[in-house]
């Protein structure tokens, strides 16, 4: 077979037959394919096609004209970021699609066929444009990956014992989309020794059991024994239809993990809160500050962890995927809500681990853990009930989910309801 170098060199013809691994039994066996939708669209935009701008610098011009000028063109400029932000949801709902459709063409391709459509909303932005190609080059690197594993192993059972070890001992069935290889397990040992991660330098303790028993009926891979296929595997069990379900929900969870990969370049920055001083640290600079103050800052620290790192890459991540599995947003704070998917109480239990650790006297310490309860408790629920609320909005105003789901996925679930407003009311 050819070796595999890039992906404009490997043929449709080569991963046809590379694919054969996929015909011994896909769960997706005749899915319709999806058409691109025509970017032809006739409408009046606020923003020239192919004009540079920059919001940022919009901004500042508006700061240094005339007081009397600056409210009126403010009006504007509001109108300019909307529109230039639903361009960024249409294009990379667009480019997610193109991928869909033509998975193995060349990523130079594919990122001037994002900057063009991206364009037609009115963006030449050089972050956005950075950004695009960072993205583009990221999912060329996972494609040509997956690629040479399925050259690598030619057969179903070959690739499992390739990825996880050892040999199935039962049934599987393997499906393959543009950024993530699946694998359907109809063994209850086979799923729960893929799940439990034994194999790999990450296991994760009770796993393997809780699949054994039905609690977890898939998971995308941190990692496997193919190295360069880090969040790219996904495994399932369960009836057809369930395995269905969670492969539309992992392969969710693999943009997402590919996205994070590119690193920190965005279109919109967003304000840090997910550097924050490790807790021995922060409570022995608070540690003797007046009742009032300790009690303030204590709640600013663990509100800020809640919502700028461990609902950013916890409960969020589930919300949006189970929205794009489900097309439902009240399903998908349901399925947040699932023992599993507990973020909370996990957290819980670990900052109040903290907390006893910190050397704070016995009234402090006892604030401390009653602000943990809080914010992880109550505080968290509500968070997430309000920001299905966002969603569901958003879906009135004509939005499909995936389309949601792009457009929240790097924003802070904190900020859900003040960024729809600002950038898409």
């Amino acid at each position: 077979m050819i070796p595999v170098t890039s992906i404009a060199q490997f043929g449709r013809e080569a991963v046809d037959t590379i694919h054969k691994v996929t015909t011994e039994g896909s769960f997706l066996a005749g899915k319709a394919t999806r058409s691109i939708e025509s970017v032809g669209k006739k409408i009046k935009p606020p923003i020239k096609p192919w004009e540079k701008y920059s919001p940022a610098q919009e901004i500042a011009d508006i700061l240094s004209a005339p007081k009397d000028e600056r409210l009126g063109r403010l009006g504007e400029a509001k109108e300019r970021l909307k529109f230039f932000m639903n361009g960024m949801v249409k294009t990379e709902d667009f480019l997610v699609r193109t991928i869909e459709e033509t998975p193995d063409q060349a990523v130079d391709v594919l990122a001037a066929k994002a900057r063009e459509y991206m364009h037609i909303y009115g963006g030449d932005n050089s972050v956005l444009t950075h950004y695009i190609e960072k993205c583009v080059a990221a999912y060329g690197e996972r494609r040509l990956a997956i690629l040479k594993v399925l050259e690598k192993y030619p057969d179903k059972n070959a690739l499992f014992e390739g990825l996880f070890g050892k040999s199935p001992n039962g049934n599987i069935e393997v499906e393959v989309s543009p950024i993530t290889i699946g694998v359907a397990c109809h063994n209850t040992e086979d799923f729960a020794y893929a799940v439990g991660g034994s194999y790999s330098s990450r296991p994760i303790e009770g796993l393997a059991a809780l699949a054994a028993s039905g609690a977890v009926t898939g998971r995308l891979l941190p990692e496997c024994l193919e190295p360069d296929l880090k969040n790219a595997v996904a495994v399932m069990s369960g009836s057809q239809k369930a395995i269905k379900d969670m492969w539309v929900h992992e392969n969710v969870h693999a943009l997402r993990s590919l996205e994070l990969s590119v690193g920190d370049i965005q279109p919109i920055e967003y304000a840090g809160t997910l550097d924050l001083t490790p807790p021995k640290e922060f409570f022995e600079e608070i540690g003797k500050m007046p009742m009032e103050e300790f009690e303030r800052r204590t709640t600013r620290y663990f509100t800020d962890a809640r919502d700028g790192f461990f609902m950013y890459r916890g409960a969020q991540d589930e919300l949006l995927a189970y929205l794009v599995q489900k097309n439902d947003p009240e399903l998908a704070y349901v399925h947040t809500k699932l023992p599993v998917y507990s973020y909370s109480d996990k957290l819980r239990g670990r900052l109040k681990y903290e907390i006893d650790k910190a050397g704070l006297d016995d009234s402090r310490a006892f604030i401390a853990r009653g602000i943990v309860d809080d914010v992880y408790g109550y505080k968290y629920d509500k968070l997430l009930i309000d920001s299905v609320g966002t969603l569901e909005r958003f879906h009135k105003k004509g939005y499909s989910y995936k389309e949601i789901a792009f457009a929240f996925s790097r924003v802070p679930i904190s900020r859900w309801e003040r960024e729809s407003r600002r950038f898409f009311d």
